[in-house]
């Protein structure tokens, strides 16, 4: 009977404990418990984020690098990777801030709520004390809450902060290519590669950093708005306008460098084709000697770009002013292109040359080899007048040496124009979009010849198509016109640049068509000085 009685006393004593701890301890006590706990929750946020943004030791989130961007970002529309350069903190920094701020909070929690189970289950008489005990629980409770409500307003604002920023920054990139795009657009500029065998050209060079590391896509984007981070630390610009000032410009074919210049400047590449000893190399070797004598007394200039346009420019030079032969140009390769920096006024431009021997322009397949033919702004067809059967039948007897001392062209001009206009279709080129400029060469030796009655030395273009078409070359002729947007007809001879006195190009000088295809791309040297034919 004591014991029972002991029994009943103690769990009375124990009743009224619990009684008195629920209204003096935890009554009085949990509203500042809650709220304290609560705010402690919130400042638990806020301090581990700032922890991880300032990067305070062992808070930082582990930094990504330009490797581990090519896992986060989509994938670009390219046949390369992405670049190799750090990337903007909207777009991939960020996002392991804020996860790695959010999962420590998370972390912190759980390892509170881990702590109180573990401490419990560990000593489980401390249960008799569980008036008591509440108090904790409720800070647990109220601490959990506060951080949640905490992470909902922080990372909430911290959303729209961020989405305000992607959205500012889509508008600044858009503004920046679109500037960038647009300047170079109106200038007509490309970046054309000039190498044997390659010839690719577009309006976006990769460029190399001074590490050798090369970056396909300079433009602003998600590795930078205003400028770009290279893996090796250096900061490059993210336009090409600026690249082009400070970085090497390299094709996104072949890799090899290209031009000084190459997507700023207007970009004009006129290829000149025709059969086999046609004379077309010396067209284009007598025309760039003319165009350096018309752009200095225009009062520009015209240089060679690179050292292999360079040794071409001075072997022209010298065989205009000796009066030697043309080599015959190489067959066993596409050709490289002959670069020349033109100025005048306040307009520069490139001009890209491109002489494919005749061999490349008397099959389809041949053709294939020759992609400059793709995008040009306006094509030369060089036109042996001594090739024209109805020309060499009229020169017969003592004319024959005539004939012979022409050194014609081995393929019927029709023929050989016929082949590239065909190969050019098959390929989607719009040739209307395009002009035609026909030179019909060797004036010096067909002036004053049976065959050549009704040309004189400042023949217009109708005046030449009209002698062409008396002369059986009317499919051809007709070709022409059905095939290109605009087409002019030009008697030139290439013996000699054929400049007066002051340096203007005659209307025989073989940079007339050269001339007249650079005003048709917007690049105008003294038209008013211009004896063009019309």
């Amino acid at each position: 009977m004591p014991a029972v009685i002991g029994a009943v006393f103690a769990i009375a004593l124990y009743g009224a404990g619990c009684y008195y701890a629920f209204i003096y301890v935890l009554g009085p006590a949990w509203p500042f418990v809650t709220v304290g706990a609560s705010g402690i929750g919130i400042l638990l946020v806020i301090v581990v984020l700032t922890g991880v943004l300032l990067g305070f030791e062992g808070s930082a989130a582990p930094t990504v690098t330009p490797s581990d961007l090519r896992k986060r970002l989509p994938s670009v529309r390219s046949n390369f990777e992405r670049d190799s350069a750090w990337p903007s903190y909207l777009f991939a920094q960020s996002r392991a801030d804020l996860g790695a701020a959010l999962g420590r909070t998370v972390r912190a929690l759980v390892l509170m709520w881990a702590w109180m189970t573990e401490f419990v289950r560990d000593k489980p008489a401390v249960l008799v004390l569980w008036p008591v005990l509440l108090l904790p629980l409720l800070g647990a409770i109220a601490m959990t809450a506060g951080a949640t409500v905490g992470c909902i307003a922080v990372y909430g604002l911290l959303g729209i902060v961020l989405t305000l920023a992607w959205l500012g920054w889509l508008l600044v990139v858009g503004v920046l290519r679109g500037v960038d795009l647009g300047i170079r657009v109106l200038r007509g500029a490309k970046a054309t590669c000039h190498h044997s065998g390659c010839n690719y050209r577009n309006r976006l060079p990769a460029y190399r950093c001074g590490c050798g590391q090369t970056h396909r896509d300079i433009r602003a984007g998600r590795l930078g708005a205003f400028v770009r981070r290279c893996e090796c630390g250096a900061l490059l610009p993210t336009t090409v306008l600026q690249a082009a000032a400070g970085l090497v410009a390299a094709c996104q074919k072949c890799d090899r460098p290209l031009r000084a210049g190459a997507a700023v400047l207007t970009d004009v590449l006129v290829p000149v084709f025709g059969p086999a000893s046609a004379g077309k190399t010396r067209l284009v070797r007598a025309g760039m000697v003319a165009l350096v004598r018309q752009l200095t007394a225009a009062g520009g200039s015209l240089h060679p770009v690179g050292p292999e346009s360079e040794d071409t420019l001075g072997d022209a030079t010298t065989m205009v002013e000796s009066g030697a032969q043309t080599a015959k140009t190489e067959a066993d390769r596409p050709p490289a292109g002959i670069t020349l920096l033109l100025t005048v006024a306040r307009c520069k431009a490139l001009l890209h040359l491109f002489d494919a021997a005749g061999e490349f322009f008397s099959s389809r397949e041949q053709n294939s080899e020759l992609p400059f033919l793709d995008d040009a702004q306006g094509l030369v067809f060089v036109l042996d007048p001594f090739s024209v059967p109805a020309v060499a039948d009229d020169l017969t007897g003592a004319l024959r040496s005539r004939l012979e001392a022409a050194q014609p062209a081995r393929m019927h001009p029709e023929r050989s124009y016929l082949v590239t206009a065909q190969s050019l279709r098959d390929q989607g080129l719009k040739l209307k979009s395009k002009p035609l400029a026909v030179a019909v060469v060797k004036a010096d030796l067909l002036l004053g010849l049976p065959p050549a009655a009704g040309l004189h030395r400042e023949a217009a273009s109708r005046e030449v198509e009209i002698w062409l078409r008396d002369k059986g070359l009317d499919n051809l002729l007709d070709g022409a016109a059905r095939d290109f947007g605009l087409v002019r007809y030009f008697l030139v001879s290439s013996l000699n640049a054929a400049t007066d006195a002051d340096g203007w190009a005659s209307p025989i000088s073989p940079a007339q068509p050269l001339l007249w295809l650079l005003g048709r791309s917007g690049v105008s040297v003294a038209p008013d000085k211009l004896v063009a034919a019309s």
